[in-house]
């Protein structure tokens, strides 16, 4: 879900994909995200994202998220699935902004 929102682009690719695009150079990025560029090359690569945020979950959970993981990116790799999943993103910001938008007319 962090690789969808961070870098649609990102989901699905080769655990050696580069974060770049056209606007955005790699080292723009990694400047930007110091934490997930491990080896310090001003790069960031979908495996190193994936090691930090694995990092982040407990060791017993570890193995689930790594098999989900599997099975999640096989599935995006179908154009169905990303634009089910960028329509899931939209609908929960939408739903957010809704809510905030709703809850400060309530205190006007």
């Amino acid at each position: 879900m962090y690789l969808t929102t961070f870098m649609p682009i990102s989901v699905g690719k080769p655990l050696d994909w580069v974060f770049e695009t056209k606007r955005l150079s790699a080292e723009i990025i990694a400047k930007v995200n110091p934490i997930f560029d491990l080896n310090k090359d001003k790069r960031l690569t979908i495996s190193e994202v994936e090691k930090v945020m694995l990092s982040k979950i407990p060791a017993q959970w570890q193995t689930y998220f790594k098999e989900s993981s599997k099975r999640i990116k096989k599935k995006i790799q179908e154009p169905t699935s990303i634009v089910t999943v960028g329509v899931i993103v939209i609908a929960v910001i939408g739903s957010v902004w809704l809510y905030k938008r709703g809850k400060n007319g309530q205190n006007n």
